[in-house]
């Protein structure tokens, strides 16, 4: 089984935490707390499996940060969080390419289930594109 890359991107303190502990089953996880923390990581070592991000962030706003994702690698799976429930934030994150958007707070099982149904779909594709052996499963 092949563990992914996750970055973790969102200026509460707590929240990295708590998410962190339930992405972890799933393999690396690397936590920003500024969004442009995470595109300098991103500039220097390459693209992550996943992104999680919030959207309100000081600096580079989430949905910023997920417009210069998509811009530069269409399809690597952008999950945007958010305590901001407006249908706006929810339309523009998933125009703006957004995999999905899960509203803050959340149970934390449904990150890790947003995530590894991302992961699952990134992996479908790759097979798909002959990217990546069949045989090899996200956990």
């Amino acid at each position: 089984m092949e563990l992914q890359h996750i970055f973790v991107v969102d200026d509460d303190d707590t929240t990295r935490i708590l998410i962190e502990a339930q992405l972890k089953p799933l393999g690396r996880v690397s936590l920003f707390s500024r969004a442009n923390d995470a595109r300098a990581a991103i500039e220097s070592s390459g693209f992550p499996d996943l992104v999680i991000t919030d959207v309100d962030m000081p600096g580079l706003s989430g949905m910023d940060f997920l417009s210069w994702i998509r811009r530069c690698n269409p399809t690597v799976p952008v999950i945007v969080a958010s305590a901001i429930h407006t249908d706006d934030n929810l339309f523009d994150a998933i125009r703006m390419g957004a995999t999905d958007f899960i509203c803050k707070p959340f149970p934390l099982r449904n990150i890790q289930d947003a995530a590894r149904s991302a992961l699952r779909s990134q992996h479908r594709r790759w097979v798909s594109e002959g990217r990546v052996a069949r045989k090899k499963s996200i956990p």
